[in-house]
């Protein structure tokens, strides 16, 4: 919504749309905290590429500042050991146009 309608169609993004989807995440980082309580990684024992697949995901909400880490801090400290690994550096350095991350967008400890 937010990315789609400032860069595309020039428009403001829909507030309704925004607090929904929101809370939809919320209820995603929820079940993240849920599987990190239970196991090592998203999907088990070791790295696979459901923590790949998530984690980027997990930066592209991060960058647009659309993740309220509040009560999340195993999804945080999982997503901190992705933004520490040299492979994933790059994409933190990575800038859109017009929209600006947060602040704590870079920063591995945030």
């Amino acid at each position: 919504e937010r990315m789609h309608k400032r860069l595309v169609r020039r428009e403001p993004p829909d507030a309704k749309v925004l607090r929904e989807a929101m809370r939809r995440a919320n209820v995603h980082l929820d079940y993240i905290d849920y599987l990190i309580d239970h196991r090592s990684w998203l999907a088990g024992a070791t790295m696979s590429l459901a923590d790949l697949a998530a984690a980027a995901q997990i930066s592209v909400a991060d960058y647009l500042g659309a993740i309220d880490w509040a009560g999340h801090e195993q999804t945080k400290a999982w997503y901190q050991m992705f933004k520490s690994r040299p492979s994933f550096r790059p994409l933190l350095s990575e800038r859109m146009e017009v929209i600006t991350p947060p602040a704590h967008y870079e920063k591995v400890d945030f």
